[in-house]
């Protein structure tokens, strides 16, 4: 965790009578519907961690047929709310309805997998923190196009919540995120980073270069902002240097159309063969493939973290990735490499190098490895505690 803050605070977070908080998570969805994100998963995790702390933690999710409308999930007590579309005009209701003081303190995700805010700072009547993972303007326009009423709409949205939150506290998970929000007139001592957690599933070890595949892998809800072309035109290039080389596309049906889109740029003549999607997968599937692939390799135009790459790093899979990536995730030249937005050929040329030179590779794969080391750790990390009860108090 980076948290600044120009006091030394309380000890432990607590209500004013002593006592453990009651604390309302408000996120798209939980860390068990199938199409979670990394943001809400990240949230989830914060919630179990809280719980074990022995606070009360309910959390407010999008329902989802798959899933029980209630349940009490390693200590939190989670209520799912109708679908993903419709769930924050539930949760607007839910916020008028609520009696007062049922919440000691409401930590509400900014803008949901829809990019719709569920507005608990203007709702709620207390405490509320809010959980901003990235500047969601590239997203907006990367899925809903160019000027259309529903960007102007989102784009507005977005204003709107920063506005809201113009004072703190905010939650954040890298600090290239926590700058942006400085940028806009946050204060740095009112955003607190946060990071995931990242754990290797019994079973799952690295391989070394002679073992792997000359295979690539790329991660994500399949969606258009993950950009998953891109992956497959580089893979169709690089197989005129590495004939052997493969995409593995690993992720949750989201976006059936881009999907379908995927699927039949992949039945190319030129790429038989070379392409494998894989949804669904589970995560001892998601680490095999990674500890036999030579590089995970991410196109999306801005990732909050970007979960995968240390994930990847624990099977000493080095990433290859633009500048959409948050430092605080790859180390330029240690774990990983940096290229510029779009450019296919500098994808190319970096995982041919790897491909064909074991010297050139691991060097790459024992940085990763060693960076993600870094997020084994709690997302409750000391000071975290501290740093909310300061803030709550100044709320």
């Amino acid at each position: 965790m980076c948290v600044e803050s120009q006091t030394t605070p309380p000890a432990d977070l607590r209500s004013r009578d002593g006592k453990p908080l009651r604390i309302l998570f408000v996120a798209s969805r939980d860390s068990q519907h199938p199409v979670a994100a990394g943001g809400e998963r990240l949230l989830q995790l914060l919630a179990e961690e809280l719980a074990a702390r022995g606070h009360a933690v309910s959390f407010w999710s999008a329902g989802h047929a798959s899933l029980p409308r209630r349940e009490t999930h390693r200590g939190v007590r989670v209520e799912r709310i109708g679908r993903t579309r419709f769930f924050a005009p539930f949760v607007w209701v839910r916020f008028v309805l609520l009696p007062r003081g049922h919440f000691d303190v409401v930590i509400e995700e900014g803008m949901g997998g829809e990019r719709v805010p569920f507005l608990a700072v203007f709702l709620f009547r207390g405490p509320t923190v809010g959980a901003l993972f990235q500047d969601h303007r590239p997203l907006i326009r990367t899925m809903y196009g160019g000027s259309s009423l529903v960007v102007r709409t989102g784009l507005m949205l977005q204003k709107v919540l920063l506005w809201a939150y113009q004072d703190g506290p905010l939650l954040t998970c890298s600090k290239a995120t926590r700058d942006w929000l400085v940028s806009e007139g946050v204060p740095g001592a009112r955003v607190g980073v946060i990071y995931p957690r990242v754990r290797l599933p019994p079973g799952v070890l690295a391989r070394p270069w002679s073992e792997r595949e000359n295979a690539i892998v790329s991660i994500g809800n399949f969606r258009p902002t993950k950009r998953f072309e891109e992956a497959i035109e580089v893979v169709g290039r690089l197989r005129q240097e590495v004939p052997s080389a493969t995409l593995h596309l690993v992720g949750r049906p989201y976006h059936q159309e881009y999907l379908s889109h995927l699927e039949r740029r992949a039945a190319a003549a030129e790429l038989q063969g070379a392409v494998r999607f894989h949804l669904s997968a589970t995560e001892e599937e998601k680490y095999s493939l990674l500890a036999r692939a030579k590089a995970l390799v991410v196109h999306s135009p801005v990732e909050g973290f970007g979960w995968t790459i240390p994930e990847a790093g624990l099977v000493g899979t080095p990433t290859v990735a633009n500048p959409g990536v948050p430092k605080d995730a790859l180390d330029p030249g240690v774990s990983g490499e940096v290229v510029p937005f779009g450019d296919v050929a500098e994808y190319v040329r970096v995982l041919s190098r790897w491909m064909c030179s074991e010297e050139a590779w691991r060097p790459f794969s024992e940085g990763a490895r060693h960076s993600a080391q870094r997020f084994t750790a709690p997302v409750l990390r000391p000071g975290m505690e501290a740093w909310l009860n300061e803030q709550l108090r100044r709320r």
